[in-house]
Protein backbone atom coordinates (compact mmCIF):
# COMPACT_ATOMS: atom_id res chain seq x y z
CA UNK A 1 0.00 0.00 0.00
CA UNK A 2 1.51 3.31 -1.08
CA UNK A 3 0.68 6.30 1.10
CA UNK A 4 1.66 9.71 -0.13
CA UNK A 5 3.29 12.14 2.27
CA UNK A 6 0.86 14.80 1.12
CA UNK A 7 -1.93 14.94 3.69
CA UNK A 8 -4.47 15.82 0.97
CA UNK A 9 -4.14 12.32 -0.53
CA UNK A 10 -4.91 10.62 2.79
CA UNK A 11 -8.22 8.63 2.75
CA UNK A 12 -11.00 10.29 4.63
CA UNK A 13 -14.66 9.75 5.36
CA UNK A 14 -16.50 11.57 2.64
CA UNK A 15 -19.80 11.50 4.46
CA UNK A 16 -18.60 12.98 7.69
CA UNK A 17 -15.44 14.75 6.62
CA UNK A 18 -13.52 13.06 9.40
CA UNK A 19 -10.39 11.03 8.88
CA UNK A 20 -10.93 7.29 8.61
CA UNK A 21 -11.72 4.52 6.17
CA UNK A 22 -12.41 5.35 2.53
CA UNK A 23 -16.18 4.73 2.40
CA UNK A 24 -16.48 4.70 -1.41
CA UNK A 25 -13.94 2.01 -1.70
CA UNK A 26 -15.68 -0.11 0.94
CA UNK A 27 -19.04 0.24 -0.84
CA UNK A 28 -17.58 -1.01 -4.09
CA UNK A 29 -16.21 -4.05 -2.38
CA UNK A 30 -19.56 -4.89 -0.90
CA UNK A 31 -21.32 -4.58 -4.23
CA UNK A 32 -19.20 -7.29 -5.81
CA UNK A 33 -20.16 -9.99 -3.25
CA UNK A 34 -23.59 -11.58 -2.75
CA UNK A 35 -25.33 -10.90 0.48
CA UNK A 36 -25.18 -13.71 3.00
CA UNK A 37 -27.23 -14.08 6.14
CA UNK A 38 -25.59 -13.00 9.30
CA UNK A 39 -25.36 -15.67 12.00
CA UNK A 40 -24.78 -14.39 15.51
CA UNK A 41 -21.91 -16.00 17.28
CA UNK A 42 -22.46 -16.72 20.93
CA UNK A 43 -20.08 -15.07 23.34
CA UNK A 44 -17.95 -17.61 25.22
CA UNK A 45 -18.34 -17.58 28.99
CA UNK A 46 -14.63 -18.16 29.58
CA UNK A 47 -11.80 -16.73 27.53
CA UNK A 48 -9.76 -19.33 25.79
CA UNK A 49 -6.01 -19.29 25.74
CA UNK A 50 -5.85 -19.78 22.04
CA UNK A 51 -6.54 -16.56 20.23
CA UNK A 52 -7.21 -16.21 16.56
CA UNK A 53 -4.39 -14.58 14.64
CA UNK A 54 -4.82 -10.91 13.96
CA UNK A 55 -6.43 -9.98 10.74
CA UNK A 56 -4.03 -8.78 8.12
CA UNK A 57 -6.52 -6.08 7.25
CA UNK A 58 -6.36 -2.79 9.07
CA UNK A 59 -7.82 0.66 8.86
CA UNK A 60 -5.40 3.59 8.53
CA UNK A 61 -6.54 6.72 10.35
CA UNK A 62 -4.40 9.75 9.51
CA UNK A 63 -5.26 13.28 10.53
CA UNK A 64 -6.15 15.66 7.82
CA UNK A 65 -4.56 18.52 9.79
CA UNK A 66 -1.42 20.24 8.50
CA UNK A 67 1.79 20.17 10.60
CA UNK A 68 1.17 23.80 11.63
CA UNK A 69 -2.32 22.95 12.82
CA UNK A 70 -1.07 19.97 14.78
CA UNK A 71 1.62 22.13 16.43
CA UNK A 72 -0.99 24.71 17.32
CA UNK A 73 -3.18 22.01 18.83
CA UNK A 74 -0.29 20.72 20.94
CA UNK A 75 0.54 24.24 22.13
CA UNK A 76 -3.07 24.70 23.22
CA UNK A 77 -3.01 21.45 25.16
CA UNK A 78 0.31 22.33 26.85
CA UNK A 79 -0.23 26.05 27.34
CA UNK A 80 -0.37 25.83 31.12
CA UNK A 81 2.80 23.79 31.50
CA UNK A 82 4.67 26.06 29.05
CA UNK A 83 3.55 29.17 30.94
CA UNK A 84 4.76 27.72 34.21
CA UNK A 85 8.09 26.77 32.64
CA UNK A 86 8.67 30.22 31.14
CA UNK A 87 7.71 31.98 34.39
CA UNK A 88 10.07 29.82 36.39
CA UNK A 89 12.86 30.35 33.85
CA UNK A 90 12.52 34.14 33.87
CA UNK A 91 12.34 34.32 37.69
CA UNK A 92 15.44 32.17 38.20
CA UNK A 93 17.37 34.04 35.51
CA UNK A 94 16.65 37.38 37.16
CA UNK A 95 17.49 36.00 40.58
CA UNK A 96 20.83 34.67 39.35
CA UNK A 97 21.60 38.04 37.75
CA UNK A 98 20.89 39.84 41.04
CA UNK A 99 23.10 37.43 42.97
CA UNK A 100 25.94 37.87 40.48
CA UNK A 101 25.64 41.67 40.76
CA UNK A 102 25.66 41.60 44.55
CA UNK A 103 28.60 39.23 44.52
CA UNK A 104 30.77 41.94 42.96
CA UNK A 105 32.09 43.62 46.13
CA UNK A 106 33.60 47.03 46.60
CA UNK A 107 37.26 46.45 47.20
CA UNK A 108 37.60 47.03 50.88
CA UNK A 109 40.82 45.28 51.76
CA UNK A 110 43.34 47.90 52.85
CA UNK A 111 46.67 47.78 51.08
CA UNK A 112 49.80 48.17 53.21
CA UNK A 113 51.37 51.32 51.84
CA UNK A 114 53.43 54.15 53.19
CA UNK A 115 51.13 57.02 54.14
CA UNK A 116 52.09 60.65 53.98
CA UNK A 117 49.96 63.76 54.27
CA UNK A 118 50.87 67.32 53.44
CA UNK A 119 48.83 70.45 53.96
CA UNK A 120 49.48 73.57 51.98
CA UNK A 121 49.24 76.91 53.65
CA UNK A 122 46.38 79.25 52.91
CA UNK A 123 48.74 81.59 51.05
CA UNK A 124 49.23 78.97 48.34
CA UNK A 125 45.53 78.33 47.82
CA UNK A 126 44.26 79.38 44.45
CA UNK A 127 41.50 82.00 44.62
CA UNK A 128 37.98 80.72 44.26
CA UNK A 129 36.07 81.59 41.16
CA UNK A 130 33.25 84.07 41.41
CA UNK A 131 29.99 82.24 41.94
CA UNK A 132 26.64 83.37 40.61
CA UNK A 133 23.33 81.55 40.25
CA UNK A 134 23.56 81.76 36.46
CA UNK A 135 26.51 79.35 36.55
CA UNK A 136 24.33 76.63 38.05
CA UNK A 137 22.57 74.09 35.91
CA UNK A 138 19.07 74.44 37.30
CA UNK A 139 17.54 71.01 37.64
CA UNK A 140 14.95 70.50 40.37
CA UNK A 141 13.96 66.86 40.47
CA UNK A 142 11.39 66.84 43.24
CA UNK A 143 8.40 69.15 43.75
CA UNK A 144 9.14 71.72 46.41
CA UNK A 145 7.07 73.12 49.23
CA UNK A 146 5.67 76.61 49.27
CA UNK A 147 7.91 79.02 51.21
CA UNK A 148 4.82 80.18 53.08
CA UNK A 149 4.84 76.91 55.00
CA UNK A 150 8.21 77.69 56.55
CA UNK A 151 8.49 81.46 56.93
CA UNK A 152 5.98 81.53 59.80
CA UNK A 153 6.05 79.72 63.12
CA UNK A 154 4.32 76.39 62.86
CA UNK A 155 1.91 75.18 65.48
CA UNK A 156 3.12 71.68 64.74
CA UNK A 157 6.71 72.71 65.50
CA UNK A 158 5.66 74.03 68.89
CA UNK A 159 3.55 70.99 69.72
CA UNK A 160 6.22 68.52 68.65
CA UNK A 161 9.26 70.21 70.17
CA UNK A 162 9.74 67.53 72.80
CA UNK A 163 9.23 64.75 70.26
CA UNK A 164 11.69 66.40 67.91
CA UNK A 165 14.37 66.44 70.58
CA UNK A 166 13.93 62.69 70.99
CA UNK A 167 14.83 62.29 67.32
CA UNK A 168 17.63 64.84 67.16
CA UNK A 169 20.06 62.63 65.31
CA UNK A 170 17.98 61.02 62.67
CA UNK A 171 14.32 61.21 61.80
CA UNK A 172 12.50 64.43 62.53
CA UNK A 173 8.85 64.34 61.53
CA UNK A 174 8.94 66.99 58.84
CA UNK A 175 8.72 67.23 55.08
CA UNK A 176 11.55 67.56 52.64
CA UNK A 177 13.04 70.73 51.24
CA UNK A 178 10.84 73.73 50.41
CA UNK A 179 11.32 76.52 47.94
CA UNK A 180 13.72 78.99 49.47
CA UNK A 181 14.02 82.76 49.15
CA UNK A 182 17.14 83.66 47.20
CA UNK A 183 20.02 85.50 48.85
CA UNK A 184 23.00 87.00 47.16
CA UNK A 185 25.62 84.50 46.00
CA UNK A 186 27.93 83.84 48.89
CA UNK A 187 31.34 83.96 47.26
CA UNK A 188 30.68 87.15 45.32
CA UNK A 189 29.13 88.98 48.25
CA UNK A 190 31.98 88.05 50.59
CA UNK A 191 34.20 90.62 48.89
CA UNK A 192 31.79 93.43 49.82
CA UNK A 193 30.76 92.27 53.30
CA UNK A 194 33.14 92.12 56.21
CA UNK A 195 33.41 88.53 57.45
CA UNK A 196 33.93 87.42 61.02
CA UNK A 197 37.61 87.09 61.93
CA UNK A 198 38.85 83.54 61.43
CA UNK A 199 39.87 81.63 64.53
CA UNK A 200 43.54 80.75 64.32
CA UNK A 201 43.13 77.37 66.06
CA UNK A 202 40.88 74.45 65.23
CA UNK A 203 42.97 73.29 62.29
CA UNK A 204 43.21 69.80 60.83
CA UNK A 205 46.99 69.56 60.47
CA UNK A 206 47.09 66.92 63.21
CA UNK A 207 45.43 64.37 60.91
CA UNK A 208 48.72 63.34 59.33
CA UNK A 209 48.76 59.54 59.85
CA UNK A 210 52.53 59.60 60.39
CA UNK A 211 52.34 61.95 63.36
CA UNK A 212 48.84 61.56 64.72
CA UNK A 213 49.88 58.88 67.23
CA UNK A 214 52.35 61.26 68.88
CA UNK A 215 49.76 64.04 68.90
CA UNK A 216 47.21 61.71 70.48
CA UNK A 217 49.68 60.69 73.18
CA UNK A 218 50.43 64.33 73.99
CA UNK A 219 46.74 65.28 74.28
CA UNK A 220 45.35 62.28 76.15
CA UNK A 221 45.20 59.36 73.74
CA UNK A 222 46.75 55.92 74.20
CA UNK A 223 47.87 53.08 71.91
CA UNK A 224 44.67 51.29 72.90
CA UNK A 225 42.50 54.23 71.85
CA UNK A 226 44.29 54.41 68.50
CA UNK A 227 43.80 50.67 67.99
CA UNK A 228 40.09 51.17 68.72
CA UNK A 229 39.95 53.90 66.06
CA UNK A 230 41.50 51.61 63.44
CA UNK A 231 39.18 48.73 64.33
CA UNK A 232 36.15 51.01 64.12
CA UNK A 233 37.19 52.33 60.71
CA UNK A 234 37.68 48.79 59.39
CA UNK A 235 34.14 47.91 60.49
CA UNK A 236 32.75 51.03 58.80
CA UNK A 237 34.54 50.24 55.54
CA UNK A 238 33.37 46.63 55.60
CA UNK A 239 29.76 47.84 55.78
CA UNK A 240 29.87 50.23 52.87
CA UNK A 241 27.01 49.88 50.39
CA UNK A 242 27.95 47.81 47.36
CA UNK A 243 25.32 49.30 45.08
CA UNK A 244 26.23 53.00 45.24
CA UNK A 245 29.39 53.45 47.34
CA UNK A 246 27.61 55.20 50.21
CA UNK A 247 26.55 53.93 53.63
CA UNK A 248 23.21 53.22 55.28
CA UNK A 249 21.99 53.33 58.88
CA UNK A 250 19.78 50.39 57.90
CA UNK A 251 22.91 48.43 57.06
CA UNK A 252 21.03 45.17 56.42
CA UNK A 253 23.94 43.07 57.67
CA UNK A 254 22.52 39.77 58.88
CA UNK A 255 25.62 39.12 60.99
CA UNK A 256 25.48 42.45 62.84
CA UNK A 257 22.51 43.51 64.89
CA UNK A 258 21.10 46.91 65.82
CA UNK A 259 20.20 48.41 62.45
CA UNK A 260 18.99 51.98 62.69
CA UNK A 261 15.55 53.31 61.86
CA UNK A 262 16.74 56.35 59.94
CA UNK A 263 16.43 56.10 56.17
CA UNK A 264 18.96 58.84 55.42
CA UNK A 265 21.78 57.23 53.46
CA UNK A 266 23.30 60.69 52.94
CA UNK A 267 23.68 61.28 56.67
CA UNK A 268 25.15 57.79 57.11
CA UNK A 269 27.61 58.45 54.28
CA UNK A 270 28.59 61.85 55.65
CA UNK A 271 29.26 60.55 59.17
CA UNK A 272 31.29 57.60 57.83
CA UNK A 273 33.41 59.93 55.71
CA UNK A 274 33.92 62.29 58.65
CA UNK A 275 35.30 59.38 60.71
CA UNK A 276 37.65 58.22 57.92
CA UNK A 277 38.86 61.73 57.14
CA UNK A 278 39.31 62.44 60.85
CA UNK A 279 42.04 59.78 60.93
CA UNK A 280 43.81 61.32 57.92
CA UNK A 281 42.50 58.85 55.31
CA UNK A 282 41.40 60.59 52.13
CA UNK A 283 40.56 59.65 48.54
CA UNK A 284 44.17 60.44 47.63
CA UNK A 285 46.16 58.89 50.48
CA UNK A 286 45.81 56.08 52.97
CA UNK A 287 44.51 52.49 52.79
CA UNK A 288 40.87 53.47 52.11
CA UNK A 289 41.23 55.73 49.09
CA UNK A 290 38.67 53.88 46.98
CA UNK A 291 36.15 53.76 49.83
CA UNK A 292 36.42 57.49 50.48
CA UNK A 293 36.18 58.26 46.77
CA UNK A 294 33.06 56.12 46.39
CA UNK A 295 31.42 57.85 49.34
CA UNK A 296 32.21 61.31 48.01
CA UNK A 297 30.90 60.34 44.57
CA UNK A 298 27.61 59.14 46.08
CA UNK A 299 27.06 62.52 47.75
CA UNK A 300 28.09 64.55 44.72
CA UNK A 301 25.79 62.58 42.43
CA UNK A 302 22.89 63.27 44.78
CA UNK A 303 23.61 66.99 44.98
CA UNK A 304 24.08 67.33 41.23
CA UNK A 305 20.56 66.01 40.62
CA UNK A 306 19.01 68.55 43.00
CA UNK A 307 20.97 71.76 42.59
CA UNK A 308 19.05 74.89 41.72
CA UNK A 309 19.27 78.64 42.01
CA UNK A 310 18.90 78.19 45.80
CA UNK A 311 22.08 76.11 46.10
CA UNK A 312 22.99 72.46 46.24
CA UNK A 313 21.20 70.50 49.00
CA UNK A 314 22.03 67.08 50.41
CA UNK A 315 18.56 66.85 51.97
CA UNK A 316 17.07 63.47 51.08
CA UNK A 317 13.68 61.80 51.49
CA UNK A 318 14.29 60.83 55.12
CA UNK A 319 13.13 64.26 56.39
CA UNK A 320 16.22 64.66 58.57
CA UNK A 321 16.58 67.90 56.68
CA UNK A 322 19.34 70.33 57.56
CA UNK A 323 21.02 67.78 59.83
CA UNK A 324 21.93 65.84 56.70
CA UNK A 325 23.03 68.89 54.77
CA UNK A 326 25.44 70.06 57.47
CA UNK A 327 26.97 66.61 57.98
CA UNK A 328 27.59 66.10 54.26
CA UNK A 329 28.98 69.61 53.89
CA UNK A 330 31.48 69.01 56.71
CA UNK A 331 32.62 65.74 55.15
CA UNK A 332 33.22 67.24 51.70
CA UNK A 333 34.85 70.36 53.20
CA UNK A 334 37.27 68.17 55.18
CA UNK A 335 38.14 66.23 52.02
CA UNK A 336 38.79 69.47 50.11
CA UNK A 337 40.85 71.04 52.92
CA UNK A 338 43.03 67.92 53.12
CA UNK A 339 43.56 67.36 49.37
CA UNK A 340 42.71 70.62 47.55
CA UNK A 341 40.81 68.49 45.02
CA UNK A 342 39.37 71.08 42.59
CA UNK A 343 36.36 68.86 41.80
CA UNK A 344 35.03 69.49 45.31
CA UNK A 345 35.11 73.29 45.15
CA UNK A 346 31.89 73.98 43.26
CA UNK A 347 29.81 71.50 45.31
CA UNK A 348 31.00 73.30 48.45
CA UNK A 349 29.97 76.68 47.05
CA UNK A 350 26.52 75.28 46.30
CA UNK A 351 26.26 73.73 49.78
CA UNK A 352 27.27 77.04 51.36
CA UNK A 353 24.66 78.96 49.41
CA UNK A 354 21.97 76.49 50.50
CA UNK A 355 22.85 76.95 54.19
CA UNK A 356 22.55 80.73 53.88
CA UNK A 357 19.24 80.47 52.04
CA UNK A 358 17.86 78.06 54.65
CA UNK A 359 18.51 80.31 57.67
CA UNK A 360 15.37 81.50 59.47
CA UNK A 361 14.88 85.24 59.77
CA UNK A 362 15.50 84.94 63.54
CA UNK A 363 18.90 83.42 62.91
CA UNK A 364 18.56 79.67 63.49
CA UNK A 365 18.10 76.53 61.42
CA UNK A 366 15.82 73.54 61.83
CA UNK A 367 14.89 70.46 59.84
CA UNK A 368 13.17 72.39 57.06
CA UNK A 369 14.75 75.50 55.54
CA UNK A 370 13.34 78.77 56.89
CA UNK A 371 11.80 77.06 59.94
CA UNK A 372 12.30 78.58 63.37
CA UNK A 373 15.57 77.13 64.60
CA UNK A 374 16.60 74.74 67.34
CA UNK A 375 19.96 74.66 69.07
CA UNK A 376 21.19 71.28 67.85
CA UNK A 377 20.66 71.77 64.11
CA UNK A 378 21.95 75.34 64.37
CA UNK A 379 25.12 73.98 65.99
CA UNK A 380 25.68 71.64 63.05
CA UNK A 381 25.31 74.55 60.60
CA UNK A 382 27.87 76.59 62.57
CA UNK A 383 30.37 73.72 62.35
CA UNK A 384 29.67 73.40 58.62
CA UNK A 385 30.26 77.12 58.05
CA UNK A 386 33.53 76.96 59.99
CA UNK A 387 34.59 73.92 57.94
CA UNK A 388 33.88 75.92 54.78
CA UNK A 389 36.12 78.72 56.07
CA UNK A 390 39.04 76.30 56.02
CA UNK A 391 38.30 75.91 52.31
CA UNK A 392 38.45 79.67 51.70
CA UNK A 393 34.66 80.12 51.59
CA UNK A 394 33.75 83.00 53.90
CA UNK A 395 30.39 83.68 55.49
CA UNK A 396 29.04 87.25 55.72
CA UNK A 397 29.14 88.79 59.19
CA UNK A 398 25.40 89.43 59.30
CA UNK A 399 24.74 85.68 59.06
CA UNK A 400 26.84 85.07 62.17
CA UNK A 401 25.35 88.08 63.95
CA UNK A 402 21.87 86.70 63.36
CA UNK A 403 22.99 83.27 64.60
CA UNK A 404 24.36 84.78 67.81
CA UNK A 405 21.07 86.58 68.46
CA UNK A 406 19.23 83.30 67.97
CA UNK A 407 21.47 81.47 70.46
CA UNK A 408 21.05 84.26 72.99
CA UNK A 409 17.27 83.76 72.75
CA UNK A 410 17.76 80.21 74.11
CA UNK A 411 20.30 81.11 76.81
CA UNK A 412 19.78 80.32 80.48
CA UNK A 413 21.91 81.24 83.53
CA UNK A 414 23.83 84.03 81.79
CA UNK A 415 24.80 81.83 78.89
CA UNK A 416 26.09 78.81 80.84
CA UNK A 417 23.09 76.69 79.74
CA UNK A 418 20.86 76.49 76.65
CA UNK A 419 17.40 75.27 75.77
CA UNK A 420 16.86 73.05 72.76
CA UNK A 421 13.85 74.94 71.36
CA UNK A 422 11.96 78.12 72.15
CA UNK A 423 9.01 76.16 73.58
CA UNK A 424 11.24 74.37 76.12
CA UNK A 425 11.08 75.63 79.69
CA UNK A 426 14.39 74.13 80.85
CA UNK A 427 17.87 73.76 79.42
CA UNK A 428 19.21 70.42 78.17
CA UNK A 429 22.66 68.88 78.51
CA UNK A 430 23.26 68.25 74.81
CA UNK A 431 21.84 71.64 73.86
CA UNK A 432 24.13 73.26 76.43
CA UNK A 433 27.23 71.54 75.05
CA UNK A 434 26.30 72.56 71.51
CA UNK A 435 25.47 76.14 72.56
CA UNK A 436 28.75 76.63 74.43
CA UNK A 437 30.78 75.18 71.57
CA UNK A 438 29.01 77.40 69.05
CA UNK A 439 29.69 80.48 71.20
CA UNK A 440 33.38 79.56 71.15
CA UNK A 441 33.27 79.25 67.36
CA UNK A 442 31.52 82.60 66.93
CA UNK A 443 32.55 85.05 69.65
CA UNK A 444 33.59 83.91 73.11
CA UNK A 445 37.18 83.51 74.27
CA UNK A 446 38.05 80.53 76.44
CA UNK A 447 38.25 82.73 79.56
CA UNK A 448 34.60 83.78 79.30
CA UNK A 449 33.04 83.05 82.72
CA UNK A 450 29.93 81.43 81.23
CA UNK A 451 32.09 78.89 79.41
CA UNK A 452 33.80 77.87 82.62
CA UNK A 453 30.53 77.56 84.54
CA UNK A 454 28.77 75.69 81.75
CA UNK A 455 31.66 73.24 81.34
CA UNK A 456 31.73 72.56 85.09
CA UNK A 457 28.02 71.81 85.03
CA UNK A 458 28.41 69.36 82.14
CA UNK A 459 31.27 67.56 83.86
CA UNK A 460 29.10 67.24 86.96
CA UNK A 461 26.55 65.39 84.82
CA UNK A 462 29.22 62.69 84.39
CA UNK A 463 30.06 60.66 81.32
CA UNK A 464 26.97 58.97 79.91
CA UNK A 465 27.11 55.23 79.57
CA UNK A 466 24.76 55.19 76.56
CA UNK A 467 24.33 58.71 75.04
CA UNK A 468 27.20 58.96 72.56
CA UNK A 469 25.77 62.25 71.24
CA UNK A 470 26.24 63.95 74.63
CA UNK A 471 29.69 62.41 75.13
CA UNK A 472 30.83 63.47 71.64
CA UNK A 473 29.86 67.12 71.98
CA UNK A 474 31.04 67.52 75.58
CA UNK A 475 34.39 65.92 74.72
CA UNK A 476 34.87 68.26 71.75
CA UNK A 477 33.90 71.27 73.90
CA UNK A 478 36.34 70.44 76.71
CA UNK A 479 39.12 69.70 74.19
CA UNK A 480 38.75 73.12 72.57
CA UNK A 481 38.24 74.87 75.91
CA UNK A 482 41.24 73.07 77.49
CA UNK A 483 39.29 72.94 80.69
CA UNK A 484 40.95 71.91 83.92
CA UNK A 485 38.62 68.92 84.09
CA UNK A 486 39.68 67.66 80.64
CA UNK A 487 42.13 65.06 81.92
CA UNK A 488 39.55 63.32 84.05
CA UNK A 489 36.69 63.58 81.58
CA UNK A 490 38.90 62.30 78.76
CA UNK A 491 40.05 59.30 80.76
CA UNK A 492 36.48 58.31 81.59
CA UNK A 493 35.22 58.63 78.00
CA UNK A 494 38.28 57.00 76.46
CA UNK A 495 38.27 53.96 78.72
CA UNK A 496 34.50 53.58 78.43
CA UNK A 497 34.72 53.37 74.63
CA UNK A 498 37.70 51.02 74.63
CA UNK A 499 35.90 48.71 77.05
CA UNK A 500 32.57 48.62 75.22
CA UNK A 501 33.88 48.14 71.65
CA UNK A 502 32.85 44.78 70.15
CA UNK A 503 35.76 42.34 70.33
CA UNK A 504 34.47 39.26 68.49
CA UNK A 505 32.36 38.12 65.58
CA UNK A 506 31.33 40.17 62.59
CA UNK A 507 30.63 43.15 64.89
CA UNK A 508 34.28 43.45 65.96
CA UNK A 509 35.37 47.07 66.02
CA UNK A 510 31.86 48.54 66.27
CA UNK A 511 29.71 50.02 69.03
CA UNK A 512 26.05 50.24 69.85
CA UNK A 513 24.33 51.65 72.92
CA UNK A 514 20.62 51.34 73.53
CA UNK A 515 19.51 54.97 73.55
CA UNK A 516 17.00 57.21 71.79
CA UNK A 517 19.78 58.53 69.53
CA UNK A 518 21.61 55.24 69.08
CA UNK A 519 18.44 53.34 68.22
CA UNK A 520 17.56 55.84 65.49
CA UNK A 521 21.02 55.77 63.89
CA UNK A 522 21.85 52.19 64.81
CA UNK A 523 25.24 50.54 64.96
CA UNK A 524 26.73 52.57 62.10
CA UNK A 525 25.83 55.92 63.66
CA UNK A 526 27.13 54.89 67.10
CA UNK A 527 30.38 53.56 65.64
CA UNK A 528 31.07 56.69 63.58
CA UNK A 529 30.39 58.99 66.56
CA UNK A 530 32.54 56.82 68.89
CA UNK A 531 35.43 56.84 66.42
CA UNK A 532 35.28 60.64 66.09
CA UNK A 533 35.19 60.95 69.89
CA UNK A 534 38.44 58.97 70.10
CA UNK A 535 39.93 61.05 67.26
CA UNK A 536 39.39 64.27 69.24
CA UNK A 537 43.12 64.64 70.02
CA UNK A 538 44.11 65.36 66.41
CA UNK A 539 40.89 65.73 64.46
CA UNK A 540 40.93 69.43 65.33
CA UNK A 541 43.65 71.33 67.14
CA UNK A 542 42.44 73.36 70.16
CA UNK A 543 40.62 76.51 69.04
CA UNK A 544 42.88 78.89 70.91
CA UNK A 545 46.19 77.49 69.77
CA UNK A 546 47.70 75.96 72.90
CA UNK A 547 47.94 72.45 74.22
CA UNK A 548 48.43 73.58 77.81
CA UNK A 549 45.36 72.98 79.99
CA UNK A 550 43.64 76.10 81.27
CA UNK A 551 43.64 75.87 85.06
CA UNK A 552 42.49 79.40 85.97
CA UNK A 553 45.23 79.48 88.59
CA UNK A 554 43.95 76.31 90.25
CA UNK A 555 45.49 72.89 90.62
CA UNK A 556 43.44 69.84 91.46
CA UNK A 557 45.03 66.60 92.61
CA UNK A 558 43.36 63.75 90.82
CA UNK A 559 41.58 62.41 93.87
CA UNK A 560 40.44 65.86 95.02
CA UNK A 561 39.17 67.26 91.71
CA UNK A 562 35.56 68.33 92.30
CA UNK A 563 34.70 67.72 88.63
CA UNK A 564 36.25 64.32 88.14
CA UNK A 565 33.72 62.43 86.00
CA UNK A 566 32.51 58.93 86.65
CA UNK A 567 30.20 56.69 84.67
CA UNK A 568 26.47 56.96 85.24
CA UNK A 569 25.08 54.38 87.62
Amino acid sequence: MNVSSDSDSFPKNVGTGTPGLDVNRAEKSVAKKPATPTVPVPTPTRPTEAQSPPSPEFNLYISEQTPDARLSERLKRNRRSLSSFLTSFIFHALWIAVLLYLASPVKNAPKPIAISATFESAENDSPLEAFTPTEINTKIVEPLESPKENTQDSAVDAADAEAAEMETVAIPKVAVQPVLPTVAPTDASAANVAAMPRITGGGIEGRDPKSRGAIAAARGGTPQSEAAVEAGLRWIVEHQNRYDGGWSFQQQCKQCGNDGRSQSDNAATGLSLMALLGAGYTHRSGPYQENVQNGLDALLRFQDRRKSEFGGPFVDHSSSGMYIHAICTIAIADAYAMTQDPKLKQPLLLAHQYILNAQHNEGGWRYRPNSRGDMLITGWQVMALKSLERCGIETPADVYDSTIRFMESLMESNGSAYRYYYTESQSGDVATAVGLLSQMYLQWHKDHPSLDQGANNLIDRRVSKDDIYFNFYTTLLLHHLQHDGWEYWNEAVRERLIKTQAKRGHEVGSWHFGHKHGDVGGRLYTTAMAVMTLEVYYRYSPLFGSDEPRTSGKTHPQDDCPHRPTLEQ
